[in-house]
């Protein structure tokens, strides 16, 4: 377990008050602060928001700079500072931490500073100086989804209903990366299923949006995605998916289309063995233009 990847992360209280901790899937640990399983303080305290995170190499490292932020005379000022910033205060050795336990990002780091000079900048100019580390937290926030639990995500919010019509989740905004470019595409999804007995809470669905869109993706694998996790995990009679993008690859570069919209879609069960019932599904959709 000491060579697993985990986050230090500061969570402000819905009563201002702040918390600092340690895990090794983010996300998962914000839906059970915010469900009220966290942390025994931040219980009563719902819902929190996320301040701050960096990701460590492990489970030592995470320890050692949560220990530290504890340490610090004014922790409230971390909720306006940026990583640089907090790495700069008095009371956190984070040179000794990061050589004794260096990051995953580090690695990106050096890479993007060797690009810079590919392209003749010079990495060491004053606004490129900390451009380095900020591309690899980028990378690391936008590829977050790789780091979800499928099972975690929906762990307690299945249940069982007696309904039996569709149910939609519309405009689910998103944005992910694609992976032939490592250019952003983004845009909105529309999830709808039949339930065959149980449903699933309503924050879940967009979360399995992010999981899968928080990575090198292409827009047609995204779409089946999430059509199959509902699928598997679910077991609806039906589930269908339609996913609208935008691709920074085609407006800003190559064929330089910036009003080019790519539409996917993936229908399972019921959505794609009845045409009426994805005939009322593309027609609701219709209806909110």
């Amino acid at each position: 377990m000491g060579d697993r990847p985990a986050w230090v992360y500061l969570l402000e209280c819905a009563d201002g008050t702040l918390y600092t901790g340690w895990c090794y899937d983010l996300m998962a640990r914000l839906a059970q602060h915010n469900a009220g399983r966290g942390a025994k303080y931040t219980r009563s305290r719902c819902p929190v928001t996320l301040r701050w995170s960096e990701p460590c190499i492990d489970r030592q490292a995470a320890m050692r700079r949560e220990a530290a932020i504890k340490k610090l005379k004014r922790p409230e000022k971390l909720k306006l500072m940026t990583s640089e910033e907090l790495a700069s205060m008095p009371g956190v050795n984070w040179k000794n931490l990061r050589e004794e336990h260096p990051e995953p990002t580090e690695g990106i780091a050096g890479h993007v500073r060797e690009i810079l000079i590919g392209l003749g900048e010079d990495p060491e100019r004053e606004g490129l100086q900390r451009t380095p580390e900020r591309v690899a937290r980028m990378y690391a926030e936008l590829t977050e989804g790789y780091h979800v639990d499928p099972v975690k995500l929906i762990n307690d919010a299945i249940f069982e209903v007696d309904y039996d019509e569709m149910v939609i989740v519309q405009d689910i905004d998103y944005a992910s990366l694609c992976e032939h470019h490592t250019l952003p595409f983004l845009g909105r999804a529309h999830v709808a299923y039949i339930p065959g007995g149980k449903v699933i809470g309503l924050s879940k669905i967009p979360r399995i949006v992010e999981m899968y869109a928080k990575r090198f993706q292409i827009q047609e694998r995204m779409t089946n995605q999430i059509a199959d996790f509902l699928m598997e995990h679910l077991d609806p009679r039906g589930v269908g998916v339609v996913v609208e993008g935008q691709h920074m690859c085609s407006m800003i570069r190559g064929v330089r289309q910036p009003n080019s919209l790519m539409v996917t879609s993936a229908m399972r069960g019921l959505f794609k063995k009845d045409p009426r019932t994805r005939a009322e599904f593309m027609a609701l959709l219709d209806r909110r233009r």
